[in-house]
């Protein structure tokens, strides 16, 4: 967060939201916060199918000690700078991962939420000197989804019509070798499903 920002905020805070910004903002804090991230990264490798019971319990109190300490953050932030919050980027990160670290431990088990824990690492760019690269790469990638979202539905109407052509030409060819009851042109769908085995060359 810029310097700019900060001094916005500060002359709006009392003296307790001015103490606990000075907190949140030191260089201190923040490095402490990026030396658990990298620590919880550590610990997401180390997970296995066949650990021991000992191990998981061991995890299991980490990883909740990991997620305290990130509401921690979280409410001293918010009290801190109130709406502002959400105002940068890296912090609705943090708040969606927060989010997803509690829905994950105590509402919905699945797969994908672990994934999305691992977004946090971005926090750790700013403290390097290429993370800035990084950074401007991530930004042109963002800036770019609505071109890349028109290439998408040019790929989808070339899909479209030939599977429509195949469905046409090839309905009624004889299942043998890498014709199957998958890849085929007798509906419109496995006419769609062939099409992009093909495109991508997975098929």
């Amino acid at each position: 967060m810029g310097n700019d920002w900060y001094t916005s905020l500060v002359c709006h805070q009392n003296r307790f939201q001015a103490q606990l910004f000075d907190l949140v903002t030191v260089p201190l804090f923040e490095s402490l916060v990026v030396a658990l991230i990298c620590l919880n990264m550590v610990e997401m490798m180390m997970e296995t199918d066949d650990q021991s019971m000992q191990t998981d319990m061991k995890m299991f109190w980490f990883h909740f000690v990991v997620i305290i300490f990130f509401c921690i953050e979280f409410f001293l932030k918010i009290i801190a700078v109130r709406r502002h919050y959400f105002s940068y980027g890296l912090n609705i990160l943090d708040f969606v991962c927060l989010l997803s670290d509690v829905l994950q431990k105590y509402f919905v088990s699945s797969t994908l939420i672990p994934v999305l824990r691992l977004a946090r690492i971005i926090r750790v760019l700013p403290f390097f000197q290429w993370g800035s690269g990084i950074r401007m790469l991530l930004v042109g990638f963002m800036m770019s989804l609505p071109a890349l979202l028109n290439i998408d539905l040019l790929f989808f109407l070339v899909l479209y019509t030939y599977s429509f052509v195949g469905m046409r030409t090839f309905g009624n060819v004889k299942k043998d070798w890498m014709v199957d009851d998958m890849t085929n042109f007798e509906t419109f769908g496995n006419s769609m499903i062939s099409m992009i085995l093909v495109s991508t060359s997975s098929g």
